[in-house]
């Protein structure tokens, strides 16, 4: 599906060059400024000029308009198969984007861009996500807020943090810094209201009579120990990568928080792993109805990845056990939404290892792709219905804006 325009790309033979000529006729400075790509933003729209030698611009002469699609290898088949003709192929261009160029049936070149390249996930397993330290921040950052009708009720999330960052949560003026240097807007807004719907879901779960709980990328997800009280005849998995649990559990250890004697941390790579052998091996019980949380994670992950995780929680739990789970819609015009083009640029700026491959869901089709998977949506919240049930003040206004893209649903095995 093609979605919006997402660069126009001229390639040159001198970065340097190029960048000075082009940022004194546009009268701007880089946007991004990293090899082999530097971008402009011009409007609503990027330039964005690719360092490539004389070889690379014979087979792509001159500019050509980049269009966002959500499938970069479905898309170029789809092109092909309606009679465009190949122009080299899919190029991964690292962090995860795929480029691509067709000329159509009349001379023109189409050129089409996409996440869901191959990446390098060895950050991933060799030191603690820094993703997951940047939702954190926000959630310790929210329990600072001065109107205490939205204030964060994620009191561990600062333990956390880094020391320095700590530190500044304690003052107007160092806040408002972190927050300029941290937060996207529209995110700050979304992580806050996520944990409040995660935290009613979560709650709500254990009132129902669910017998487990598993996290599904934990993160630094505090529920086990904030809702302690609520879990005491309740078996709780926590999933993630080893350096992140690790390092979540010597800052608990210092802050002498105790880890419930329920828990079970279970180390995983889900790009790469079994749930099922991982989850066998830490004691899970496939019989008792269960709770999975699944919180800020499936955009970062394979759409394969994904899927065989709800074939496991479909072959591998009763009837009526939950999922909740949130996830980014695609539809054409949606870097028109509010916050999706500052997201992507954000991302474009501090490719932390963990993006690339993304998973995503047309608008309207979480539904099917749920059915399909064996599963029955119990709820689905878009971007202003997350606002309302969220964010709402007493007073009738509306706390901030999420960014345009994020769903959050709950659903259930059938």
């Amino acid at each position: 599906m093609f979605l919006n325009l997402r660069a126009v790309i001229y390639d040159v033979d001198d970065m340097q060059k190029a960048k000075d000529w082009y940022g004194k006729v546009l009268n701007l400075e880089p946007e991004t400024d990293e090899t082999p790509f530097t971008g402009f933003s011009i409007g609503s729209d990027r330039l964005v000029l690719n360092l490539t030698d004389n070889s690379q611009q014979e087979k792509c002469p001159g500019a050509i308009a980049y269009w966002a699609v959500s499938d970069v290898r479905g898309e170029y088949q789809r092109l092909v198969d309606h009679g465009a003709v190949e122009q080299g192929g899919i190029r991964d261009i690292g962090g995860g984007l795929l480029l691509a160029t067709v000329k159509d049936p009349f001379g023109n070149i189409i050129g089409i861009a996409g996440m869901g390249g191959a990446v390098d996930n060895k950050a991933i397993e060799e030191k603690p996500s820094k993703t997951a330290l940047w939702t954190t921040h926000m959630r310790a950052f929210s329990t600072r807020e001065a109107n205490e009708e939205i204030r964060g009720k994620d009191h561990l999330a600062e333990l956390f943090l880094e020391d320095e960052d700590r530190n500044a949560l304690q003052d107007i003026e160092s806040r408002q810094q972190q927050k300029d240097k941290y937060f996207v807007v529209g995110v700050y807004e979304y992580v806050m209201a996520r944990t409040r719907a995660f935290d009613h879901f979560f709650k709500q779960a254990i009132e129902k009579g669910v017998e487990q709980v598993v996290f599904l990328g934990a993160g630094y997800d505090s529920r086990p120990y904030r809702f302690r009280e609520l879990l005491d005849t309740i078996d709780v998995y926590e999933l993630d990568v080893a350096p992140t649990q690790q390092h979540k559990s010597r800052c608990l250890e210092k802050a002498e928080i105790e880890i419930p004697a329920r828990l079970t941390y279970v180390p995983i790579n889900f790009n790469s792993e079994s749930i099922q052998d991982a989850l066998n091996a830490a004691g899970y019980d496939k019989e008792k109805k269960t709770l999975f949380m699944w919180e800020g994670v499936t955009y970062y992950l394979a759409p394969e990845a994904v899927g065989a995780t709800f074939e496991f929680i479909k072959q591998n739990s009763p009837s009526g056990s939950i999922v909740a789970f949130d996830y980014i819609a695609l539809w054409p015009g949606i870097f028109d939404a509010y916050g999706v083009k500052e997201l992507m640029n954000f991302n474009a700026k501090n490719q932390s290892g963990e993006s690339g491959n993304k998973f995503a869901l047309e608008e309207g089709a979480v539904e099917s792709f749920l059915s399909e998977k064996g599963f029955k949506m119990s709820s689905h919240l878009n971007s202003g219905e997350i606002e309302n049930g969220y964010l709402s003040l007493k007073d009738g206004t509306i706390f901030g804006h999420v960014t345009g893209g994020f769903r959050i649903v709950q659903a259930l095995t059938m």
